[in-house]
């Protein structure tokens, strides 16, 4: 039978923020628990204790839970007892899923913005009819 745990032989690395952001990626959780986990920041992991950070503004999803689910799932991942401490800060982590998410959507409405002022056939729309273009109607394709 093929092995359930693809962890179970040798535990993940967890160093650097790359470490974190892959294993979130593979964690399982879904939901509120999982949104909790994509919005942490690796503060250190040492000695059983793996420290992280939230900015305050998703702080509302840092109940007992939440926190349980998640150090559940980091337990079974890493299969082994360890302690989940999730300090809330004021300045916000920028090396989190959500963080990165927001950017790469950042990245592709500027993109789509910079596409349209480029297209020749819109410039030539806003040249004959004195027109412009509305930033807030340029919606990046979905690549999905």
């Amino acid at each position: 039978a093929p092995h359930k745990k693809a962890h179970k032989d040798s535990k993940p690395e967890l160093k650097t923020s790359e470490d974190w952001l892959s294993l979130v990626a593979n964690l399982g959780l879904s939901g509120m628990a999982g949104e909790l986990a994509k919005h942490c920041a690796l503060v250190s992991f040492d000695k059983g204790v793996l420290r992280l950070n939230i900015d305050q503004a998703n702080e509302v999803m840092l109940t007992e839970n939440m926190k349980c689910r998640m150090q559940d799932a980091l337990q079974n991942l890493f299969d082994e007892p360890l302690k989940l401490q999730i300090e809330a800060r004021k300045d916000k982590p920028t090396e989190t899923i959500a963080a990165r998410h927001e950017d790469a959507q950042q990245q592709a409405l500027t993109a789509a913005r910079d596409a349209i002022a480029d297209d020749p056939a819109v410039q030539d729309l806003i040249r004959r009819f004195d027109a412009s273009v509305d930033p807030s109607s340029v919606m990046p394709n979905s690549g999905d």
